[in-house]
């Protein structure tokens, strides 16, 4: 049989802080876990502010934002929603925007993030007949 840790409030309520967790993540997530042993269910929204501009101290993934594909219904259709989305990518280095000059801002644009071979080498190669931008 295994012992069972107890632990006073306020030493779980360091654990939890040390790893992250609040009260929130304690009642909503872990309580739930724990009593139905089931993975919690989350929204697809994040309005959470950014922790970076926090003046608390936030654990290291919560400076990270995860983007995700989003399922819509009906199917979004590129061709006729153009004005609101676009397949359209800039593929290369930014460069120093502080510094501008003409090596500092090297792009190609392309239509789609999808390329064949032969677009990939001609990329690499510097031959790729595409208009940098």
């Amino acid at each position: 049989m295994a012992e069972k840790a107890v632990y006073s409030a306020s030493d779980c309520l360091k654990l939890q802080a040390a790893n992250g967790f609040g009260q929130e993540d304690s009642q909503m997530v872990i309580e739930g876990m724990a009593s139905a042993g089931q993975e919690p269910t989350y929204c697809m929204g994040d309005d959470i502010p950014l922790a970076v501009l926090s003046d608390k101290p936030h654990p290291l993934a919560t400076y990270f934002k995860q983007r995700f594909a989003q399922v819509t219904n009906p199917p979004i259709d590129p061709l006729r929603e153009g004005l609101v989305m676009s397949l359209e990518m800039r593929l290369g280095a930014r460069g120093n925007l502080l510094t501008p000059g003409p090596d500092s801002y090297r792009q190609v644009l392309l239509d789609s993030p999808i390329l064949l071979e032969s677009e990939l080498d001609a990329i690499a190669s510097g031959n790729a007949g595409l208009q940098a931008q």
